[in-house]
């Protein structure tokens, strides 16, 4: 919701604590001192039953809406979705500053324990395991509806999900959204049509792996897609939507076909 020219107010669901909003606003903050480009976050603020929190963004739209009205810029935007996402990765943080991604996937992971076997639940913490440690910085949900355009460049929003980890769970995560799902889902997540969002995933990876090799970016892909069931599955037991009519069922049986059916063979693909 923008207040002005200058100022746009992220607002949050009724049953969102002022907590998690602090949290997000806390780590909005880390993230601009640490050179992440984000927004700058001012107050915490009430409109009627919800609670927002107000970001300085100067005449800055979100991705999803700029490709739509230029989609003659997919190339461009692809490039900095890229550098961005480099940029992230290449941020060390201090022990301490940042919850762990693969502590905050442990514990998603046993959520599951009410809905899939304790067989299942372990096999996917060992899936979990297989990604290597690291220190750098995590968004947790890129796509284009969390990226704004400000002055031709990218700014980063929604840093409720920041983490320090390893750059599999950023790209993963981004599978999810930009890749994996069938056309509508994709459009649902991003607001662009999936022609499009599937163009801009395969112009990312080949700017951020450095290479238009097919066999190298489709192994890399399949990657990315053992990390994106294994989010999807995790995230399931603390979604509302899971709440839907068959929706959890149909979620676990994809994950179940694609992620633990073959899961050791993925796991040693993790670590390659």
């Amino acid at each position: 919701l923008r207040l002005n020219a200058d100022t746009i107010v992220k607002l949050y669901y009724a049953g969102d604590s002022v907590e998690d909003i602090k949290r997000e606003q806390d780590y909005a903050k880390k993230a601009f001192v640490m050179g992440i480009p984000t927004a700058i976050p001012f107050d915490i603020v009430k409109c009627e039953d919800m609670y927002g929190l107000v970001f300085e963004l100067v005449n800055a739209d979100i991705v999803a809406n700029y490709l739509n009205k230029h989609p003659d810029q997919l190339e461009v935007i692809a490039e900095n979705y890229a550098q961005v996402m480099k940029q992230l990765h290449e941020t060390h943080v201090v022990a301490g500053a940042l919850s762990s991604t693969k502590e905050l996937y442990r514990t998603r992971i046993e959520g599951l324990r009410e809905y899939m076997t304790d067989e299942e639940v372990d096999t996917l913490h060992q899936i979990n395991d297989a990604i290597p440690d690291s220190d750098t910085v995590v968004h947790g949900d890129f796509h284009p509806k969390n990226v704004m355009i400000q002055n031709e460049e990218l700014v980063l929003i929604d840093m409720a999900d920041l983490t320090t980890g390893h750059p599999l769970y950023d790209l993963g995560s981004m599978a999810l959204t930009h890749h994996l799902p069938p056309d509508e889902r994709i459009e649902n997540i991003t607001g662009m049509k999936a022609e499009m969002v599937r163009r801009l995933w395969q112009l990312f990876l080949s700017n951020y792996l450095g290479t238009e090799d097919p066999r190298a970016i489709g192994l890399f892909e399949k990657k990315l897609s053992v990390v994106g069931l294994m989010k999807m599955a995790s995230t399931m037991a603390f979604s509302t939507r899971a709440r839907l009519p068959g929706v959890m069922e149909n979620v676990l049986a994809i994950v179940r076909q694609n992620l633990l059916a073959n899961a050791q063979q993925l796991i040693q693909l993790l670590g390659m």
